[in-house]
């Protein structure tokens, strides 16, 4: 998963509910990428983006589930991706609340579901099933 998105340049969308674990994947990535472990890395449910730089490749974080209408432009979120010098990552939670058209900007997108009750030394409430699609 690392290599994939760390080739950079590619919008990803995070789908799942509340506690799902969106803002936990997107901390052990950017940790598995070299981001200091002392930096912390928090859901942007209120600043709606966090902004990371590792490794030469800018990680966005973006969060819209407080947002009640369509995001139409992502630079109305303050992310002009034309003006990023580099390689980029976006990772976006409740991608859903995107406008079709900008949908169908993501490279990928992750699904968080629960997992299998039948692992005998897990309850659903610990483990994760995260679907990948890439487009």
């Amino acid at each position: 998963m690392k290599q994939a998105l760390g080739r950079g340049n590619c919008i990803v969308g995070l789908k799942g509910g509340l506690g799902a674990g969106k803002t936990t994947f997107t901390r052990a990535l950017l940790y598995a990428m070299g981001l200091d472990k002392n930096e912390p890395v928090t859901s942007p449910t209120f600043t709606y983006i966090q902004e990371y730089f590792v490794n030469s490749i800018s990680v966005f974080h973006l969060d819209l589930y407080r947002f009640e209408t369509e995001v139409r432009d992502l630079e109305d979120l303050g992310l002009d991706l034309d003006y990023v010098n580099g390689t980029y990552i976006v990772l976006i939670e409740w991608f859903e609340r995107l406008s079709a058209n900008l949908q169908k900007q993501l490279t990928h997108t992750l699904e968080f579901q629960e997992g299998p009750s039948d692992i005998p030394s897990r309850s659903s409430d610990d483990y994760r099933r995260i679907l990948l699609v890439s487009k």
